[in-house]
């Protein structure tokens, strides 16, 4: 369901349509907020719901906000950033993340 707000009129519901999409990747005024409140409701609900285990509590506890913040870089990079130059370095980027 969260596809159908930003993908363009192109989701199909069913194996020959109907197409469904709100589009919101063509306005980044109105995404990239929302993406953001997405990923801050999700570490919300993810920080509220579990604990990292008792022997390793310390590792656990800061690898999760090591996480959490690097994260939003990569995003921030992702969706601010140029292009790749080519499909190599595109590739590479996706397999380094």
């Amino acid at each position: 369901m969260l596809d159908l707000l930003v993908y363009r009129p192109d989701l199909p519901l069913l194996p020959r349509g109907p197409y469904v999409g709100l589009g919101l990747w063509n306005v980044p005024a109105v995404a990239l907020p929302l993406e953001l409140a997405l990923y801050l409701g999700g570490a919300a609900l993810y920080l509220r719901r579990t604990r990292p285990p008792q022997p390793g509590g310390a590792a656990g506890r800061y690898a999760t906000w090591l996480l959490l913040l690097a994260l939003p870089g990569f995003w921030l990079a992702a969706a601010l950033g140029p292009p790749p130059p080519d499909v190599r370095t595109l590739a590479w980027g996706g397999l380094t993340i």
